[in-house]
């Protein structure tokens, strides 16, 4: 069915892609689509706002319209057919480990799980979630049944709409970020803006150790080199060298202690070592 979006013919995109897929596989309500649309403007004023006067001159182009571009599909196995029947994204690059993608054919972003109870339960049930993490989130749900006197599935509930909310946030992180930039760097600095979103529209940023250490090592990035790195980030320093000083920092050590799996490396084309900064 998701394959007639795109044909030999045409090629859909961004709102018109984000309309066509909607019609197809949403997976939830208009109410719902309308709400979701209204968090993603939320966040947009936000970042616009706080780090605007860092913005590439093309930044807010890119992002015109964004919240018109917001799909969810109803569960992982449509979204995975989606990733491999019609953006290309092949077997052997583990579509199904993907939770959330801005995918920048047609700049649309596809975020799946829109059932919010689903999200701990996966989380808890699939096999790469560190155990540390399984541990931390059994207990926190623990924490909230206790603390709001409510069953572990509500927990979940609350919980599940969290990590919903903070997928959007970083998948909006992303829209902004300029992606000539290193994988390695765009992730650390994707982590950092949407804590900076989320605390300054008073919704919760979750925390994880992985993305703690992201959003550490990034602050001792503008700590070390000050508001360039939001510069760089945002795409409108373009100075190669304080650019290559920045990167450099990303050494051997770093990168294993940031990306211990080596997450994303082997299937991004802009990946560069680190080692040759």
């Amino acid at each position: 069915m998701i394959g007639k979006v795109m044909t030999e013919d045409f090629v859909l995109e961004g709102r018109d892609l984000a309309d066509a897929l909607r019609m197809e596989i949403s997976g939830v309500p208009p109410s719902a689509e309308k709400k979701l649309k209204g968090y993603v403007l939320k966040l947009k004023g936000s970042i616009e706002r706080k780090f605007g006067k860092y913005f590439g001159p093309n930044t807010l182009n890119k992002v015109r319209g964004l919240e018109e571009r917001v799909v969810t599909f109803p569960d992982r196995e449509t979204y995975k057919d989606y990733l491999t029947d019609v953006v290309g994204i092949g077997e052997n690059e583990k579509p199904e480990d993907i939770d959330a993608l801005f995918h920048q054919t047609g700049d649309v972003n596809y975020i799946t799980q829109t059932t919010m109870k689903g999200l701990a339960e996966e989380t808890l049930k699939r096999k790469e979630t560190p155990v540390e993490i399984k541990t931390e989130l059994e207990q926190g749900l623990k924490r909230l049944a206790e603390a709001r006197n409510i069953p572990i599935d509500e927990a979940a509930r609350i919980y599940g709409g969290w990590v919903f909310r903070n997928q959007q946030a970083h998948e909006v992180s992303h829209a902004y970020e300029d992606k000539s930039l290193p994988l390695y760097f765009r992730e650390c600095g994707v982590q950092f803006y949407r804590r900076e979103m989320l605390n300054d529209i008073q919704d919760l940023s979750l925390n994880s150790p992985d993305w703690d250490e992201k959003i550490k090592f990034y602050e001792q990035l503008i700590a070390r080199y000050g508001d360039v790195v939001h510069g760089i980030y945002f795409g409108s320093n373009q100075d190669a060298g304080i650019k290559n000083r920045i990167l450099g920092s990303f050494t051997k050590s770093v990168m294993a202690k940031l990306y211990p799996d080596g997450y994303g490396f082997k299937r991004d084309e802009d990946y560069i070592p680190a080692s040759k900064h």
